[in-house]
This record gives C-alpha cells, structure tokens and sequence, in this order.
C-alpha cells in the first residue's frame, strides 16, 4: 500500500468513527416521538445493520454511506445527489452503492423478526449519505436522505404499529442488539 492509499483509509476510518458519533444524536430525537433507537445490529455472516428505528411509524433499517465530493461533470449541483429510485446520480456519475445493501438489510430484519413475531414485519429501508443534498425524484418504500432529513421522513410516515407492538419488536431487537439505546 502506497502513501495515498494509506491515507484514505486513515480518512476513512476518521469519517466513519466522526458519522458513528454523529448520526444516532440525530436519531436521539425520534425517541421523543416514542422511537426505540438501535445501533449496530450484527446479522450472520451479512456485516451489520448501522441503526434500527422502532415506532409508531413503523420499523426502519438505516445504513449509512459516505462518498467524497468531487468536480461536478455535468449542471447539476456539487452538494446535490438525484434520487431516481434505481440509481444515486452524483455530479460525478452513478451509482447504486449502498442502495442494494440497504433493501437486502431491511429484509434480512423483516425475515428475522417474522421468525420471532410469527408476524410479517415490514422494514423500511434507510439510506443516509451525509454531507449531500439528497433529492429524491419519486416516491417509493425506499428512502436515500441526509441524515438530517431522518427525523422528518420517519415521523412523517402514518403510524402501524401499537406500543405493545413497539415494546414486543424493541425487546426482541434488544436480545441480539449489541448498543441499545432508550
């Protein structure tokens, strides 16, 4: 490994350890809405999911993805990423990075919490990317945001879930979970 190399993993490994800190305060707000807040939820031999919300809105898989900004080759913004429903449309080019991991996170969960439910629990899959203005140009079940937009996506869902539900999921999430926080 080259000196360049070595220091965008040194940078990395600095960005993920800065959104580790950062991104659940942000989450800590949905516990006033009476969200349950996991992080780093361990799934077998599939890494990990980076934060699970449980509430009234329902359950949501939030991962987490960096990507460094670069000269704009096109029109559009620097700051801004497109949302098209299939691809992230950076000024630099598209990608789907993250995109996949996120939907098979969310139902992997779903799958597991069927298995302890004896339910079907849908997931909402979450995908933040901080430091961009996401813009999402249309509507489906999966959301790519900033991570500040998090409390307002989540809490602007229509609630489907009791709190007898909310506490049977939470408790369940905390008996694999390795950092809860309530």
């Amino acid at each position: 490994m080259d000196d360049r190399q070595e220091r965008l993993v040194i940078l990395s490994s600095v960005i993920a350890a800065t959104l580790a800190t950062t991104l659940p305060g942000g989450l800590d707000e949905l516990r006033e809405n009476g969200h349950k807040i996991f992080h780093d939820f361990a799934l077998p031999n599939q890494g990990n999911i980076d934060h699970i919300a449980v509430g009234p809105a329902g359950v949501f898989a939030i991962e987490t993805k960096t990507r460094r900004k670069k000269k704009s080759e096109t029109k559009q913004r620097e700051q801004d990423v497109i949302f098209d429903g299939k691809f992230l449309q950076f000024p630099n080019g598209s990608t789907v990075d993250g995109i996949d991991q996120c939907k098979r996170q969310a139902e992997i969960l779903s799958r597991w919490l069927f298995r302890r439910l004896r339910r079907k629990q849908f997931v909402v899959p979450v995908l933040t990317i901080p430091g961009w203005f996401v813009r999402a140009t249309t509507k489906c079940d999966f959301q790519v945001v900033n991570p500040k937009q998090l409390r307002e996506i989540i809490n602007q869902k229509k609630g489907s879930l009791s709190r007898s539900e909310i506490d049977e999921i939470a408790v369940i999430i905390d008996q694999k979970c390795r950092d809860v926080i309530f």
